[in-house]
């Protein structure tokens, strides 16, 4: 119920909505009998997909691979899907794209020297402006990890990613002229 409060497609008190928590509670409690992960910590993580507007159905269809970042990033899952989510937001990519997400995420962090928090904390403050200068994900992530292996990690990383791409789109006179 919580999940189906959520969801940008869900009206409560339908017949629809009924079959949805059927779905929905069936999702969890597959997860939960086959993973590590318990149907409540299921519940949270696809709640947190609802609150970021993924419809019902992209949140049956995404909480898979929110899995395998929370596994990989040994995090609890709705904190998995609220970073992924977020950074999906925060590059306005659809909803499809959800597995491409985890999975540029999932190869940062095992090959660098961060944690999916940091990372997702670092693309908190780089993400918006890289997607309005066009910088898609894989570049401002390969940019996390060099940062990374360098010690500069999270918000740090994140404000300095910014600040970069914020100079490079307004530099000053004399950065425009060495450009």
């Amino acid at each position: 119920a919580r999940v189906g409060a959520v969801s940008t497609d869900a009206v409560s008190g339908t017949a629809e909505y009924a079959a949805i928590l059927d779905e929905l509670k069936e999702k969890s409690i597959e997860i939960s009998t086959t993973t590590r992960f318990t149907a409540s910590e299921v519940v949270d993580a696809m709640r947190e997909m609802g609150m970021a507007g993924l419809s019902y159905q992209e949140t049956l269809e995404g909480v898979d691979d929110v899995m395998k970042l929370a596994a990989i990033g040994a995090l609890d899952f709705g904190e998995a899907a609220d970073i992924a989510t977020n950074v999906l937001r925060g590059f306005a990519m659809p909803v499809s794209e959800l597995t491409t997400v985890i999975d540029v995420m999932a190869a940062s962090v095992t090959n660098s020297n961060q944690t999916i928090q940091q990372m997702g904390n670092t693309l908190s403050y780089a993400a918006p402006i890289a997607s309005a200068f066009g910088v898609n994900l894989e570049a401002v992530s390969a940019a996390t990890q060099i940062l990374a292996n360098s010690g500069i990690k999270a918000s740090r990383a994140g404000t300095g990613l910014r600040r970069i791409l914020l100079s490079l789109n307004t530099p000053t006179t004399a950065g425009a002229k060495a450009m």
